[in-house]
């Protein structure tokens, strides 16, 4: 997952070395992708940096690294890191506009969702369904921006106590809660026939 979107990583916190790293060459890459000196900004800055602070609380709060390697298999993976994209994107955005730069957030959303000078969207789609972990940003924030509707107000904590496991559960928040789930003595059953 990391080598694919290495290329345009603009900020990273490790679970292991609990640091949050920025990445100085995928700024300047951006800025002249996009032909937008914003991203030179320190408040474009400041944003990607709000954003990887909150999975540093949240790791510290919920032991992410842990969670993540406990998932069952890649879509329980994507599905919980849209979850924790979703707040920091959730996050950042409530941060910077409490500060009156909220126009930030959405420069930063924008350039990450961009496409590219000199690229048609028919090759970003086509990036898109090779790399899916993209959108997990958008997919995040509005499942929570959806389950504050229905649940209000939204506790992040409540969340993580069973975080959605499939990707139809991000994408159509109105089925989180729902799903079916099979008897106890069937899913021991199928454990051991596994």
């Amino acid at each position: 997952l990391l080598d694919r979107v290495a290329p345009s990583l603009l900020g990273r916190y490790d679970f292991v070395d609990q640091t949050v790293s920025i990445v100085p060459d995928n700024f300047e890459r951006l800025r002249g992708r996009l032909r937008d000196e914003a991203i030179a900004a320190p408040e474009f800055l400041e944003a990607v940096v709000l954003h990887e602070l909150v999975h540093a609380c949240d790791d510290a709060r919920f032991g992410l690294e842990r969670r993540i390697e406990a998932c069952d298999g890649p879509e329980a993976r994507l599905a919980l890191l849209a979850l924790l994209e979703g707040h920091a994107q959730w996050m950042t955005r409530a941060v910077l506009e409490a500060g009156g730069k909220g126009s930030w957030f959405r420069r930063l959303t924008s350039a990450l969702a961009a496409v590219p000078a000199g690229m048609d969207a028919s090759r970003l789609y086509v990036n898109s369904l090779v790399a899916p972990e993209a959108g997990l940003y958008d997919d995040g924030l509005r499942f929570l921006e959806q389950m504050a509707q229905r649940h209000p107000p939204l506790a992040f904590a409540d969340l993580m106590v069973r975080p959605p496991t499939r990707l139809d559960l991000i994408l159509l928040p109105e089925r989180y809660g729902r799903e079916p789930r099979p008897p106890r003595a069937l899913d021991a059953a199928l454990r051991a026939f596994a």
